[in-house]
């Protein structure tokens, strides 16, 4: 049974019973948050840490709610009885429950606009180089294995360093680059840093995009692409 992530807010009122009628059993547990009174009808809850010296993990017992005067209480069979903050509880559980939408709204919102081109996707992405930032569209290829950017883009940024190297473009030929580092490339709420990327010089007629984004930048990450509302929908 899911526990409740909040303290359970005691106040403490010591009582002497006779014979307890018995909603249900519970238990005192331990995990990583906390100690915790679970039951067997009611859920469970985190004890406050200043509550503690009243439970002994490994507790079993039988329970009865109830409410007086006094507001809502739990009483153990060992004449024990627990008035209970049911206010802040509500609270807490109500600030949960919008915290679990906020993230729901934000994983549905984790989408990227992109320009769509017949079957070409072409994604914004913003390169990190030295001081320097810069925003391209790089045409997003998950048979390439690097990312590529054409020269005249590169230069705009200050990368230094990095060596020589080759890829294979479309229909096997083999290209030689030149390899730089870069601090870091973004797409939407994606970001990766210290990459490498490929250097070349764009031949051919104009093209729209400024190079790859290649499988070192997408591998490991789950999306989907969406053509009819032209996002890239990000998995968390």
């Amino acid at each position: 049974m899911r526990k409740r992530v909040i303290s359970l807010a005691f106040a403490l009122f010591l009582a002497f019973t006779s014979d307890l009628f018995a909603d249900g059993t519970y238990s005192i547990g331990r995990d990583k948050q906390g100690v915790y009174m679970q039951t067997d009808k009611d859920g469970a809850w985190y004890i406050a840490e200043e509550h503690l010296r009243y439970f002994r993990v490994g507790e079993k017992g039988r329970y009865h709610t109830g409410d007086d005067a006094g507001g809502a209480y739990i009483e153990l069979a060992k004449s024990r009885k627990f008035y209970i903050d049911i206010s802040a509880r509500e609270r807490t559980e109500r600030g949960i429950e919008e915290f679990n939408l906020m993230q729901e709204r934000l994983d549905v919102s984790a989408e990227t606009k992109i320009v769509v081109r017949g079957n070409q996707v072409l994604v914004p992405v913003v390169l990190c180089g030295g001081k320097a930032e810069t925003e391209v569209l790089l045409l997003m290829d998950t048979g390439a294995s690097r990312t590529v950017l054409h020269k005249d883009i590169a230069e705009t940024l200050d990368i230094k360093g990095g060596g020589k190297g080759e890829i294979i473009v479309a229909g096997g030929k083999t290209v030689q680059t030149v390899v730089r580092k870069l601090n870091c490339i973004k797409v939407g709420p994606i970001k990766k840093t210290d990459l490498n990327v490929h250097i070349i010089e764009h031949q051919g007629p104009p093209v729209e995009y400024q190079g790859l984004l290649g499988m070192d930048f997408l591998r490991g990450l789950e999306y989907r692409i969406d053509f009819k509302k032209h996002v890239i929908q990000w998995k968390s």
